[in-house]
């Protein structure tokens, strides 16, 4: 048997001293001497992920990672190149392209192919908006310079809650109100001229301060599925809540989520609720939403003073226990089903939902009458016992079914799927 000299990649020790030594070199370098020669501005941003990429690429090199030091220079190249192109961009794409461009990068720091494509879907959008209003300026340059303001002013609306001018962040009604009009005017300007087809033009729908997303279109981004309901009666339904919207973390800020459901019950901010929810959507990159339309549907706020479960899975009412409790249960619960769901996409196999095989569903309607309830309605009870067969048509539809697995509900006459949809769409 031949002897063949054993070989050790980097010690524990070894590759701390290396990644050391790769930050200090990351942080030394001038970055100033760079921008002149290159003659180009970093903003702060922009900086501390150059830097993290100079840091990348030192330790690369020193480990001898060819392939780690192309990544690395690929990406600040990368960054480079999407400043010059903003650097002449009026200032809210300059703003909204900024966000997109480090959703892009956080993600694929964390290996999220997705949300790399949503950022990029988002980038595209915008560049498209900026395209539009160049070809509008040959024509009028009054009009696109119309068309730039109402941009802008969307924008400014939808992630500060100013319109024109003016803080109206504690009037969502108000802004809301705003929005439309400026999307209104800015399509009867388009329509004047010929457009090349693409996504609708309206600016799209930011989530908080990180993520820019599409608004939901029932005309085209909707996806209809169809039940037969309790009556026997064939029912078409539009489902409008995509993957990426599921996902959108940052749908809404820690202040709105906190005027929300100040609105709606202000025992739920003494108790933490607000907070509890933001944090957890972070935590786990999950859109606040599904949260706060769960909690409307399960407990109807908790108005009743039922906070022990008020997402319908268990005791999570006081700040204290939610780590362990409900609301940790839920957005975990969601998660699951949905990357569940996402891993059998395009082909979400049919589910049998809406079954109350013990009873104890219409139980928990009617007491001690359910039985009364059963026998004046042997139709309805057949109905549940058989359940309905779907297909969801995305992971977000196939998560909140696993969560609640009911899109007709007799004994309370009511669509538990649709009124979570109308809830989440509330905000």
């Amino acid at each position: 048997m031949k002897w063949k000299e054993p070989t050790f990649g980097p010690t524990p020790l070894l590759r701390s001293l290396m990644a050391a030594n790769a930050r200090r070199k990351a942080q030394s370098f001038d970055l100033e001497a760079e921008q002149k020669q290159l003659k180009l501005v970093y903003p702060e941003w922009a900086k501390e992920w150059l830097k993290k990429y100079k840091e990348a690429w030192h330790i690369a090199e020193a480990s001898g990672d060819k392939e780690g030091m192309r990544k690395a220079k690929e990406l600040a190249d990368g960054l480079r190149d999407k400043l010059r192109k903003m650097e002449k961009m009026p200032s809210w794409a300059k703003e909204q392209l900024q966000k997109q461009t480090v959703r892009w990068m956080e993600a694929n720091e964390d290996g999220n192919v997705r949300a790399m494509k949503a950022a990029a879907e988002a980038g595209k959008g915008i560049r498209e908006k900026l395209e539009t209003i160049d070809r509008i300026k040959k024509t009028s340059p009054q009009d696109a310079e119309r068309l730039n303001d109402l941009t802008a002013k969307w924008y400014a609306a939808n992630d500060k809650g100013i319109v024109d001018g003016k803080d109206m962040s504690n009037k969502p009604e108000f802004v809301k109100g705003a929005k439309e009009n400026y999307s209104k005017e800015a399509q009867t300007i388009m329509s004047k001229y010929s457009l090349p087809k693409q996504d609708p033009v309206v600016p799209p729908v930011t989530g908080g301060t990180d993520v820019v997303k599409p608004p939901p279109s029932p005309s085209s981004d909707a996806m209809s599925f169809s039940y037969i309901n309790k009556d026997g009666k064939r029912t078409d339904v539009k489902w409008t809540i995509s993957n990426e919207e599921f996902e959108d973390y940052t749908a809404l800020t820690q202040k709105q989520i906190t005027e929300i459901l100040n609105k709606k019950n202000p025992g739920l901010v003494k108790r933490g609720f607000d907070t509890a929810i933001y944090n957890y959507s972070q935590k786990i990159k999950i859109n606040p939403k599904v949260m706060l339309a769960t909690l409307g549907q399960e407990q109807g706020w908790c108005k009743n003073g039922n906070y022990d479960k008020a997402f319908g899975v268990g005791p999570g009412g006081e700040p204290g226990s939610f780590a362990d409790g409900g609301i940790a249960a839920a957005a975990k619960t969601y998660l699951k089903w949905f990357n569940k769901g996402k891993e059998m996409e395009p082909s979400i196999a049919t589910m049998v939902v809406n079954q109350d095989l013990n009873g104890k569903e219409t139980k928990a309607v009617f007491g001690n009458k359910a039985d009364t309830w059963r026998s004046n309605h042997p139709q309805y009870v057949a109905f549940m016992k058989k359940g309905i067969e779907i297909k969801p048509v995305n992971a977000a539809m196939y998560a909140k079914l696993k969560y609640t697995p009911w899109i007709d509900f007799p004994p309370q006459n009511s669509h538990p799927l649709e009124d979570w949809q109308a809830f989440f769409r509330s905000f």
